[in-house]
């Protein structure tokens, strides 16, 4: 049979062939304006995901740049490479390093060392948190840094104890603060910090010179100031409870023109501690640290040796007083009283380990 054609569509019947058209171009302009602004402004956004601290000190001490470009420069702490293990009291002072506890306080490094090398000092660790909560100088000028960083760079980074806060944790409310109790003896002092000011003096560049005590004048200088006050904790020395000799001084005996409730607090414990004994501090957080006594002697006053013995694996406190004696025709310090504690955990009655 005859079939009929199929019709076509009539929109099909005047097709046109598609030319190029800069007017359709022209048209799709915006959305290239929109992809230019993505392109710019994407790295900024992830900038601002890196959360780089906003107080990262000028010179540097603590921090190290991973990268940077245009946009953004990610930083952390020195040594960081996992979990940071902080202290609700000291952060940024130690990071966890797999199962070891390693220090990234790198000014207290560089502090530590120069004590060591100028003045051979060596009694723990001394952490620059401490300097900067009371508002001190720490002499560090950036041709002292170079010079020791050069030293610190070139060794693995130390290993340290866990944060203090991690053995004796800091309480919600503070009982007591900067207080020494030692209730056999009755007693109760307060504890003054000294700060590197007190007891070196400066070079012309405005870093220490921790070869050149400051004025030593037995009722003037500024040790013996704040003694009046009470007793003093050595700034060159371990925070009380910190790893190693946290050095503490006071008075058995003064002038007496100088009026102070202080002027023999520790004249009980000369010639008369015991090992065996417990005294009790109260940090500048409020922790309460118990010691245990292990040791007390006498020793010469030029016996610095013996005095400032380091304890690399203990958390020791060394009261000192001094022993008077007839020198050059005159009453002077012939020898110390040391009274030496360890920090003891109350519930098992055991020092504490590193």
């Amino acid at each position: 049979m005859f079939q009929a054609k199929p019709k076509l569509h009539p929109s099909r019947l005047h097709k046109k062939t598609k030319v190029f058209s800069l007017r359709k171009i022209w048209q799709l302009r915006y959305r290239f304006y929109a992809f230019i602004v993505i392109v710019v402004t994407a790295p900024l956004l992830f900038a601002a995901d890196k959360s780089i601290p906003e107080d990262v000190p000028v010179n540097g001490l603590g921090y190290e740049a991973l990268a940077s470009n245009t946009f953004y420069t990610q930083i952390r702490k020195v040594a960081v490479e996992q979990t940071v293990a902080k202290s609700d009291t000291d952060p940024g002072s130690y990071v966890l390093i797999g199962n070891k506890i390693v220090v990234y306080d790198k000014a207290g490094r560089i502090i530590t060392e120069l004590l060591k090398d100028q003045a051979g000092i060596n009694m723990g660790f001394i952490f620059s948190q401490p300097f900067v909560d009371f508002g001190a100088d720490l002499g560090l000028t950036p041709e002292k840094v170079q010079e020791v960083e050069k030293k610190i760079d070139q060794q693995p980074a130390d290993t340290g104890p866990k944060p203090l806060d991690q053995v004796v944790k800091t309480p919600a409310t503070a009982q007591f603060k900067n207080l020494l109790l030692y209730d056999k003896y009755k007693i109760r002092v307060p504890i003054i910090y000294t700060t590197f000011d007190d007891l070196f003096e400066k070079r012309a560049d405005g870093s220490f010179d921790f070869t050149k005590p400051r004025d030593t004048n037995d009722t003037k200088s500024p040790v013996q100031q704040k003694l009046i006050q009470g007793v003093v904790h050595l700034a060159y020395t371990p925070q009380p409870g910190e790893l190693g000799n946290c050095y503490i001084v006071g008075h058995s005996s003064n002038y007496s023109f100088i009026q102070s409730p202080y002027n023999t607090v520790f004249k009980p414990l000369e010639s008369r501690s015991q090992p065996g004994e417990d005294f009790t501090i109260f940090d500048r957080f409020g922790r309460e640290l118990h010691f245990r006594t292990f040791e007390t002697l006498k020793i010469a006053d030029n016996d610095v040796s013996t005095a400032y013995k380091n304890y690399s694996d203990q958390r020791v406190c060394t009261l000192q007083t001094s022993i008077l004696g007839i020198r050059n025709g005159r009453w002077e310090a012939v020898a110390r009283w040391l009274t030496r504690g360890v920090l003891i955990d109350p519930a098992t009655d055991q020092p504490y380990t590193k």
